[in-house]
């Protein structure tokens, strides 16, 4: 099934031309128009009805395959802010999470152009060129077994913020030919809102549904074994039937997103994972339509969270712990071509603590399962990281 879409100069003006596509696994966009039934004087039952303000939502589930742009378009409308750094990649490691990972070993404020890292390994990250700590790129003049002396802050039209202990720190290098997209959210001062929205099409038996000013209000990942699905719950600011004189016939021939090359990193150690559930929030509000229009006038954000759960195959109780201590953590989950390292998506929690979770012996034998749900405590503390190459 075909879903296609473009970015709207702003919210609700056609953009029809097709400029990403991604494959449709199924959907279930749903019109309402929201009909109220007009009184009649000594009538039992109405016989006429209005329109009312029109919504239109529903869940698109789509096949998420390495190297599509346009997985880092929607990703930018769900979260808000986009970054992009050409001719660039992730520093590889010989770890099972592949990406090249360390965290801030104290707090560096905005204006420090020194701080730590703790590497996995003493002196993983003395070959990168760049790291990116949060939402900032960072450009590494001086580095020597983690320790940063000389830097140049807010690189590629990033911004430089403080960073507290903990915080992930990538390692980038470069390579002429890869992009990497950091996808952050977006905010004004002291507001946050999603600034990009899509024209959508969805084909249905040779009708083109399009779908205007739309954005999501959730993403939900699901990973076991065998099994992976993505979606997400759009909402869109009117719909039709539109004629298209020259219909895309684009597919996606990029290869998917297996169970097998998904790895977490936490604290400096790996969490070997069993099943993975990852979900992106979004709270948003269909503002009414002026005078007697029925067509939605603006989407707005309300809040905004991420968080998740997993199952981990390690029969440790550290886990369990760090729940009952109420400790902060950090979670990169990463998924890699692990072939060739050309594409990746790496999702980033900084400032995670543990949901009450669920510590059990299932059988008679020693079969132990630790469900761990996670959330992020900080507004700015996730991130999504895309490494592409031509």
């Amino acid at each position: 099934m075909l879903f296609t879409f473009s970015k709207e100069s702003s919210f609700g003006i056609d953009s029809t031309s097709q400029d990403y596509m991604v494959d449709l696994v199924s959907e279930e966009m749903i019109t309402n128009v929201n009909y109220q039934k007009v009184r009649e004087y000594n009538t039992p039952t109405s016989k006429h009805r209005i329109p009312r303000l029109q919504t239109n939502d529903g869940r698109i589930e789509l096949e998420l395959t390495y190297g599509n742009e346009g997985w880092e378009i929607l990703f930018e409308t769900l979260i808000g802010g986009s970054k992009v750094f050409d001719d660039v990649r992730f520093a590889r490691t010989g770890e099972s999470w592949n990406v090249l990972i360390g965290m801030v070993d104290v707090d560096f404020a905005a204006g420090d152009t020194s701080f730590i890292i703790t590497e996995y390994n003493t002196g993983d990250f003395d070959n990168v060129e760049y790291v990116i700590v949060g939402s900032e790129l960072i450009t590494i003049n001086s580095i020597s077994n983690g320790v940063v002396s000389n830097c140049s802050r807010a690189s590629g039209t990033t911004v430089a913020t403080s960073h507290d202990k903990y915080t992930l720190v990538y390692g980038v290098v470069s390579e002429v030919g890869s992009t990497l997209n950091l996808l952050y959210r977006y905010r004004d001062g002291f507001c946050y809102y999603l600034p990009t929205s899509l024209t959508a099409l969805i084909l249905r038996e040779g009708d083109y549904f399009e779908f205007k000013g739309s954005y999501f209000s959730d993403f939900v990942f699901n990973a076991d074994i065998d099994t992976l699905s993505a979606s997400f719950e759009m909402n869109s600011q009117y719909a039709r039937i539109i004629d298209i004189a020259n219909p895309s016939t684009a597919v996606d021939n990029g290869s998917m997103v297996s169970p097998l090359g998904i790895n977490c990193y936490s604290m400096g150690e790996e969490l070997k994972l069993q099943k993975l559930y990852l979900q992106v929030s979004n709270t948003l509000s269909q503002n009414n339509g002026k005078f007697f229009n029925t067509t939605v006038d603006q989407i707005s954000l309300l809040n905004h969270s991420s968080y998740g759960q997993f199952t981990v195959s390690d029969e440790s109780s550290e886990s369990w712990r760090k729940y009952i201590d109420n400790d902060e953590i950090n979670l990169a989950i990463t998924m890699c071509d692990q072939r060739s390292f050309q594409n990746a998506y790496v999702f980033s929690y900084n400032k995670v603590r543990y949901g009450t979770m669920i510590r059990a012996l299932y059988s008679k034998i020693d079969m132990l399962g630790d469900s761990c749900p996670f959330y992020t405590f900080s507004p700015d503390a996730f991130t999504i990281i895309i490494q592409r190459t031509e």
